[in-house]
């Protein structure tokens, strides 16, 4: 009897990703479903997950699930020269929405990306921008 571990099913959802068996925007198997799937305690399960939500892959909605996110594009942006940031964006066709946080220096990093699903990157340029 082999023993799966967290890791092992980060793996197989991995795999699900890239075959395209699971889509951007789609909702995830729930922890219970899982669990059953993989015949493990349903805390490996939620481990995998919260790892995955770590890693930018899947977002939760709370009450509803967790969901597949969307592939984030890049963007080739120099931040040097004369231009803002915004301006830059805008010209190559991206119309930014600011959301300012009050409560930026009273809140860990990993809460607001967490409670307002944030990228790291986000995260960043909105600290940047109040510093």
């Amino acid at each position: 009897m082999t023993l799966i571990t967290d890791m092992q099913i980060i793996d197989d959802i991995m795999e699900q990703i890239l075959s395209k068996t699971l889509r951007p925007g789609e909702k995830l198997p729930s922890e219970n479903e899982l669990a059953d799937h993989y015949r493990v305690p349903r805390m490996t399960v939620r481990s995998a997950l919260v790892k995955l939500e770590e890693r930018g892959l899947v977002y939760t909605i709370q009450g509803k699930g967790r969901y597949l996110r969307e592939k984030s594009k890049q963007i080739q942006l120099h931040l040097t020269g004369h231009s803002s940031f915004t301006d830059k964006m805008n010209q190559l066709g991206y119309h930014l929405l600011v959301n300012l946080f009050h409560s930026y220096l009273t809140v860990q990093p990993q809460v607001l990306l967490f409670h307002h699903q944030l990228s790291l990157i986000t995260l960043v340029i909105m600290m940047s921008m109040v510093i």
